[in-house]
């Protein structure tokens, strides 16, 4: 598990890197944060590797400051984001799509 902060490097290289989390503390046995602070930003995104999971790692750590923050899962091929000063849905979506990574399913968890 790699933990990073805004601005940090993620240390992405040809080791498996399960999940990215920028500025969470480490919990639970994998150091994944299941139930962020409500509202948040709930996407199933098709990854494939350590470069999909980084792509949308580094699109997100230019677009979410902050308080805001992000958890990137390659293992349960999942993102979210939350924070109390979220940019809309549509503009992280967007963001996203942009790396060429098709999300399965999205939604905004109040």
């Amino acid at each position: 598990m790699a933990t990073t902060s805004i601005g940090a490097s993620t240390g992405i290289s040809g080791d498996a890197i399960p999940s990215t989390t920028n500025q969470i503390p480490q919990s639970g046995a994998q150091g994944e944060t299941p139930n962020p602070p409500k509202p948040f930003y709930d996407f199933d995104v098709v990854m494939t590797c350590n470069g999909c999971s980084g792509a949308i790692d580094r699109v997100l750590k230019k677009n979410i400051v902050e308080p805001n923050q992000y958890e990137v899962s390659l293992e349960r091929q999942n993102v979210k984001v939350w924070g109390p000063s979220l940019p809309p849905f549509s503009t992280v979506e967007e963001k996203i799509k942009k790396t060429g990574k098709t999300i399965k399913s999205s939604r905004t968890v109040e």
